[in-house]
């Protein structure tokens, strides 16, 4: 279980979008791709078909892009 812990003085959408992609605020830009693609290759409906996958990976993606537009990227 990964553990977000944050000053109050961050973005709130930065460090949601942190704590769904399982990195620390402020990661690398190689540390969020590396994470966006060990996620989406688990939630992707191609190989995952649990109930909800697809919403997760919308969600991961979306902080992915988020994470992305934070860093100038």
């Amino acid at each position: 279980v990964y553990t977000c812990i944050f000053p109050s003085v961050l973005d709130t959408s930065v460090v949601a979008s942190a704590c769904t992609m399982q990195v620390p605020v402020g990661c690398s830009v190689a540390d969020s791709k590396r994470a966006y693609r060990r996620l989406a290759l688990a939630l992707h409906t191609d190989k995952c078909s649990v109930e909800g996958a697809q919403a997760a990976f919308i969600k991961v993606t979306n902080a992915y892009q988020a994470l992305l537009r934070r860093s100038g990227h």
